[in-house]
């Protein structure tokens, strides 16, 4: 049974993903689900977890600075707990310093609680020179300051500068607004933000400058948006505005066929199905264990026009040129949305990339027969990174001269303050 201590919560969650290499936010909100917190402490609980494991690699290196020897990882959590409260929180220094210390029997590394508990002490008597400390570190070392890998942001500076990257890796620690994109198909946006307002639900009508279609609403502060009345009854979906950038440039029309390639969870066919209208016919591809994502979303919005294809299924179908759009959303590094994957910063390698540009480059390959003549092909990613962006379509352009470039638009993150993008539009002549 999870315990009713946000910062028990808290360790349970790290400790059960303690590299991050997993989906911390997807164990946390599971703990929740099953914990009997108030507002409050679940606010708390979600600040602690998600700030420990953004800020992880600048915590780690406050506590190794007092550190002789490399601690089980279960004292180290404990150390950046109360790090986290005493530089990153406004939670009384006394406070963070014994709550902290506390869970050493809850978690039985008591012969570890003198240590934790000089090490936060010795902190909180240097609060002042702790943080005049930080802020040389991001002139010194802005990647350890701002909790990034070293070559992650030494290829950004390359890209685009030092200053550029390091507004990005600071865009990468802030918390992500939940949006609201209206359906259309069953309530219109004016009529979703009257109807939340009823509710006492604080929302606003946004607009971007890229999108064509404003059909966004965003919320204030992040929590639960799926309790929100209208949810189950599909009156929204929860979507980052950059995600409807790909959609809007497919520019998909009633009664067409359109495949869409790497669909789940679904948020991209939802707005194709609505798009058209609900009139028409999309194929929806992923492999088997995610289908079932797509199926509850299209079941809650009431679309009625996508047929759920695994990936194995369809390599048997003929390759022929069958729809008249295609979108490929291919797997990527998840660059342009680090501030949503945690996790995914610190995941990251060369190794990695090189595997996903071969994959990249695979699903361009297998979907390019499919297209009709004439039909509109729009490659994304939310990728930052001009080798899985512009130089993926680059390589496949000269290996299909079939095809053209109509466009192609970048949405850095720090500059269009939202999740980052990358879309490109094709045309088989």
């Amino acid at each position: 049974m999870v315990s009713s201590n946000p910062r028990e919560i808290t360790i349970q969650t790290l400790i059960r993903d303690p590299n991050n290499s997993g989906f911390v936010e997807s164990l946390l909100n599971k703990n929740l689900e099953q914990s009997r917190l108030s507002g409050k402490d679940r606010a708390l609980t979600r600040e602690l977890t998600l700030g420990i494991a953004r800020w992880r690699l600048t915590l780690e290196w406050l506590a190794q600075r007092k550190l002789r020897v490399q601690p089980p990882e279960t004292v180290l959590l404990l150390i950046c707990l109360g790090l986290y409260q005493l530089f990153w929180m406004r939670v009384p220094q006394h406070a963070a310093v014994f709550e902290t210390v506390e869970l050493c029997r809850i978690f039985d590394i008591e012969r570890y609680k003198t240590l934790i508990n000089a090490i936060l002490r010795g902190y909180s008597r240097e609060i002042d020179a702790t943080r005049q400390l930080l802020e040389e570190l991001r002139q010194k070392d802005p990647a350890l300051a701002c909790s990034h890998p070293e070559w992650l942001y030494e290829r950004w500076k390359n890209q685009w500068g030092a200053e550029s990257a390091l507004e990005l890796m600071d865009w990468n620690n802030t918390i992500p607004q939940p949006y609201l994109r209206a359906n259309t198909l069953k309530i219109e946006v004016n009529e979703l933000l009257a109807s939340l307002r009823i509710q006492g639900v604080e929302v606003e009508k946004v607009t971007f400058p890229f999108l064509t279609e404003q059909i966004l609403l965003k919320l204030p502060s992040v929590g639960a948006p799926h309790q929100i009345q209208g949810y189950e009854e599909g009156l929204f979906y929860i979507q980052d505005p950059a995600t409807l950038l790909a959609v809007q440039s497919l520019n998909p029309q009633p009664g067409e066929r359109v495949l869409d390639q790497c669909a789940a969870p679904g948020g991209k066919t939802t707005y194709i199905a609505q798009s058209m209208k609900n009139q028409g016919s999309i194929v929806a591809v992923d492999i088997t264990e995610r289908l079932g994502l797509i199926r509850e979303n299209c079941n809650r919005l009431g679309l009625g026009i996508v047929q759920l294809v695994s990936v194995r299924d369809f390599q048997t179908r003929p390759s022929e040129p069958e729809f008249d759009r295609v979108l490929l959303d291919v797997p990527c590094s998840n660059t342009g949305v680090l501030r949503r994957r945690l996790e995914a910063r610190y995941r990251l390698n060369l190794r990695e990339l090189a595997l996903l540009k071969e994959t990249q480059a695979n699903l361009l390959e297998s979907v390019a027969p499919r297209l009709k003549p004439g039909g509109t092909l729009v490659y994304s990613t939310c990728s930052l990174d001009s080798e899985e962006n512009e130089g993926q379509v680059s390589r496949f352009l000269e290996s299909h001269p079939e095809f053209e470039l109509i466009s192609s638009k970048l949405l850095l993150p720090h500059v269009e303050k939202t999740d980052g993008a990358f879309v490109s539009v094709l045309k088989k002549k």
